[in-house]
């Protein structure tokens, strides 16, 4: 297996490859299927030689020859029969490489299927169909369309097709509201701006739960819910008086009857604006200092539940490194007190977590939710 060159020129070694084996070619040896990343495609190493005396000599070749796999890069090939028809198929995961690796954090489990005629026919990039957005999911559920039930909005860092955006899409309950089932039903409309952060609730008293969406530069965009989509009221409504990647919370911090806000951010710390409006028509002011010391080193992202029940709310974190952090109340419903304390649930979660309390099954037991760096969401259900 030496001298087998694959990066021709590159100069210093590098261990990002992967390889599969299969009797491609039916003549009773074992053949490599080689990714690497710095290699859009698969490549195809015929053995010359034989069972016992493998030779990989031969010049590489993209695989398949009919369709050659095109990737951003360090794909990694395992074969199979799937279909049990007495031929291999292709299976690929893009692990991303070189060529622009954003291109395919969404669409990154090829399947090919082997023909009659031994051609392999791309069958699908997305093989298992998930709630899977890309990168650096966040999340936010709520009634879009007044039928009852709760609907999601789960936007990401960067959309994978225009790097001048990040997406959020739609997910309508088409199920109950004690048996969702979440279909996409398409993405908001939005201007450019990356690290979207959607925040549902009702602002306005109307029944129809309305929008917060936080952005890179730290504004947070207020948008109606009109029944027939978001309009758009206020650009920014409020923002963060420094740093960036404004993350909204809305809950009643003072039990006055509204809703205040807190906003996480990228150096991990929290800003209160109290709601001294009404729960029909808010004015968030900002309060200096309010929650000095609460914070997660980066990227903090806020959830409340009274986990304790003991009548107030305690604060749950994301960041950037430590998943979450806990901070209980202390004080009262009517001044909270946040301090850090041992974790009090067993959920794991990765790198960006982006903690979300909602009552999915309509049982009265908020479940668990987190987006992650992978851009899928975890899902944890209380017994």
């Amino acid at each position: 297996f030496e001298n087998i060159e694959i990066v021709k020129q590159f100069g210093t070694l590098h261990g990002a490859n992967t390889m599969a084996f299969m009797d491609i070619d039916q003549d009773g040896d074992q053949d490599i299927f080689w990714g690497d990343f710095f290699e859009p495609s698969v490549l195809l190493l015929e053995n010359e030689g034989d069972p016992t005396d493998p030779n990989f000599q031969s010049e590489p070749r993209p695989f398949p020859a009919n369709d050659p796999v095109q990737t951003s890069g360090y794909n990694a090939p395992t074969l199979t029969d799937w279909g049990n028809d007495g031929d291999v198929d292709l299976f690929l995961g893009v692990l991303g490489g070189a060529y622009n690796a954003n291109q395919t954090l969404g669409e990154n489990f090829y399947f090919y299927e082997q023909q009659s005629n031994g051609d392999f026919e791309l069958q699908t990039r997305q093989f298992l169909s998930t709630q899977d957005v890309g990168n650096e999911s966040i999340l936010s559920t709520g009634d879009m369309d007044g039928d009852g039930d709760l609907d999601l909005l789960l936007a990401n860092k960067i959309d994978p097709n225009n790097r001048n955006t990040s997406i959020v899409y739609i997910y309508e309950n088409r199920g109950s509201q004690n048996a969702p089932e979440f279909h996409q039903t398409g993405r908001l409309e939005l201007p450019e701006s990356y690290h979207y952060a959607p925040e549902l609730s009702d602002l306005n008293g109307d029944g129809l739960d309305d929008l917060l969406l936080g952005r890179w530069r730290g504004g947070v965009a207020y948008y109606q819910n009109t029944g027939n989509g978001f309009e758009l009221i206020e650009e920014t409504l409020l923002e963060l008086p420094r740093g960036s990647n404004a993350v909204p919370k809305l809950a009643d911090l003072d039990t006055d009857g509204d809703l205040d806000l807190l906003l996480g951010s990228s150096g991990g710390s929290v800003v209160y604006f109290e709601n001294t409006g009404t729960s029909t028509e808010p004015n968030f002011e900002l309060v200096e200092n309010a929650f000095e010391g609460v914070e997660v080193g980066h990227r903090s992202t806020p959830s409340f539940y009274d986990v304790d029940a003991d009548g107030d709310l305690d604060l749950f974190m994301g960041s950037k490194v430590d998943g979450i952090i806990f901070f209980r109340n202390i004080g009262t419903p009517e001044n909270p007190v946040f301090e850090k304390d041992e974790m009090p649930i067993s959920v794991r979660v990765t790198q960006f977590s982006t903690p979300h309390f909602t009552d999915q099954d309509g049982n009265g037991i908020p479940e668990f939710l987190s987006g992650n760096k992978e851009g899928g969401i975890f899902y944890f259900s209380r017994k």
